[in-house]
C-alpha cells in the first residue's frame, strides 16, 4: 500500500504565511521549527514541529488518481518537479507517480527512481525508504533521460542516481 500527501518544503528551506512572515524552516538534521507570532505580528519564539502529512490519499496498488489540466511545459528540454510525500510498505512493483507520457517513479527488485516504461530504473537503493514517511521530489526531463538531467530528492537532499535495472539508454525508439 502507498500513501501520498502533498509535499511541504525541501531541506535548507522556509515556507511562509499569507501575510508574508516565516512559518516553517527545514533545517539540514530534517528537522522542522515553526515560528509563533502573536496578533501584531511579532516574533513570540519558535518550537520544533512536526511535518508528517495531516492527511493522505490511501492507495492500494492498483487505484488510480488522476489530476486533469495540469499546466505542464511538455517542450523538448523542459523539466517539470514533482513533490509528495510518500509512506512505502516495501511492496515492489508499484508505482507512485506516473505521467500518461510513460515515465513514471517506480519501485522494482530493491530500486526507486525513474522508469520509462521498459521495466528499466534509474535511481537509488529503495531500503531505506521502507515503512516511514518520506518527502520525494522528482525533477523530469522531457527528451531522452540521463543522469545530467533527472534529479531526485529524499527529504531534502538530492541523491546520487545509478542505472539500477534494465537498457542503458532510454531513447524514444525504445
Amino acid at each position: 500500500m502507498f500513501v501520498i500527501a502533498a509535499g511541504i518544503c525541501r531541506e535548507n528551506s522556509s515556507r511562509y504565511g499569507s501575510g508574508g512572515q516565516l512559518d516553517y524552516t527545514h533545517l539540514p538534521s530534517n528537522e522542522f521549527i515553526k515560528y509563533k507570532y502573536d496578533r501584531n505580528g511579532n516574533l513570540l519564539g519558535k518550537e520544533p514541529a512536526n511535518m508528517e502529512p495531516d492527511s493522505s490519499v490511501d492507495l492500494n496498488g492498483t487505484d488510480v488518481y488522476e489530476i486533469p489540466n495540469l499546466n505542464v511545459d511538455t517542450s523538448f528540454g523542459s523539466k517539470t518537479t514533482v513533490e509528495f510525500w510518500m509512506f512505502w510498505d516495501g511492496k515492489e512493483v508499484v508505482m507512485p507517480f506516473a505521467w500518461s507520457s510513460k515515465f513514471d517513479l517506480y519501485f522494482a527488485d530493491g530500486y526507486f527512481g525513474f522508469n520509462h516504461f521498459n521495466g528499466d530504473i534509474f535511481g537509488i537503493p529503495s531500503t531505506t525508504l521502507k515503512n516511514k514517511w518520506v518527502h520525494v521530489a522528482a525533477v523530469f526531463y522531457n527528451g531522452d533521460p540521463d543522469s545530467g538531467n533527472l534529479e531526485l530528492y529524499i527529504n531534502g537532499v538530492k541523491q546520487t542516481l545509478q542505472k539500477a535495472l534494465g537498457k542503458e539508454t532510454w531513447g524514444e525508439s525504445g
